[in-house]
Parts: structure tokens; sequence; C-alpha cells
């Protein structure tokens, strides 16, 4: 029986995908390059980030530094004037300094096991990433995972359940009990 839920914060808990991708485009598109969409989904699906598109077109890393300050702009921007809010959630109290290495280790999830006192058995991971995935699975513990527009393309083999939306938790859950 599943009695603790580790849920992934941007993507599955606020919906930030979106204004991540935007904020990397509109700033590579200021240096003059234009982000492609389909790329950078395949991009992040295999772990690279915004950034791989622009590196094989040759921008050098000083370009690279300069459109990653503006893109963390643009981005903290849209976090504060964009609706990024998903129905359904409430607040989470687990946050990046709570651990010290980050997805895919599994490190992140190790951590909130201990927080709650809960066995690997117990608990559910929501994801939306490979990433994230690779990082549940890394620790032992069962994940669904949430498709969006941004990982539509990857069908997640390691994934114990394939949700479309949060809704799709209930049904995981009187599956497991």
């Amino acid at each position: 029986m599943k009695k603790y839920i580790l849920f992934d914060h941007d993507g599955v808990l606020v919906d930030t995908e979106f204004w991540y991708f935007r904020s990397a485009e509109r700033a590579l598109m200021e240096a003059g390059f234009t982000l492609d969409k389909d790329q950078y989904l395949r991009d992040t699906a295999r772990g690279s980030g915004s950034w791989a598109q622009a590196k094989t077109a040759g921008m050098d890393d000083r370009t690279l530094s300069r459109v990653r300050e503006a893109r963390n702009g643009y981005y903290q921007e849209y976090l504060r004037t964009e609706a990024i809010e998903i129905d359904g959630v409430v607040d989470t109290h687990l946050v990046r300094e709570d651990y010290e290495l980050a997805k895919p280790h599994s490190e992140p999830y190790l951590a909130g096991l201990k927080r709650f006192g809960a066995d690997r058995e117990e608990t559910l991971v929501v994801e939306d990433s490979a990433r994230g995935l690779t990082s549940a699975v890394a620790a032992g513990i069962d994940c669904a995972v949430v498709h969006s527009e941004f990982t539509e393309a990857n069908d997640f083999p390691q994934a114990s359940h394939r949700i479309d939306s949060l809704s799709g938790l209930k049904d995981i859950l009187l599956e497991v009990s």
C-alpha cells in the first residue's frame, strides 16, 4: 500500500516547462539563434539542456554564458508574471537545499524518504522527466510519469505507471492499495 507520494516540482506541481523553454528561446533569439522546439524536446529527453543546439551550431562559451544570464532573468520574470499554477496542488516543503546531489542522482528522493520516515515500498514518486524517472528508479521507488507537451515523445520504459494528468493518480492509488 502506498502511504507517501513524492512529487517532482517543475512540470508536475507548477507549470514551468513552457516558460523555461520560452526564456531560453527568447535569450537565444537575441543572440541571433533560433531554437527549434522539436529538437529542444528531443535534447531535453536525452538530458541535454537548452544550449545543445546553439553549441552544435558553433556558439562560443562566452556568448552562451551571456545568453544563460539573460535566460535566467526572463525565466524569473515569467515565474512572477505568468500563470504557473496547476489545479489541485498544495505547498511542498522539501527544497533543493535539502540535498547535495541533484537528479538524476537518487539523493533527492532518498532525502524525501528520510524526511517522512517512509519505506520505498510504501512510496510513489510522480515525475515528468527522464532525469527525474532515473532518480526515482535509482532510489528504488515506483514512479508514475505525468505526460506533457514536453515529454509526449518519451515512452519512459522504466516508469511503473504513465498518466496524462494528476487526476490519474487516483486510479494508481486504488490499484496499488
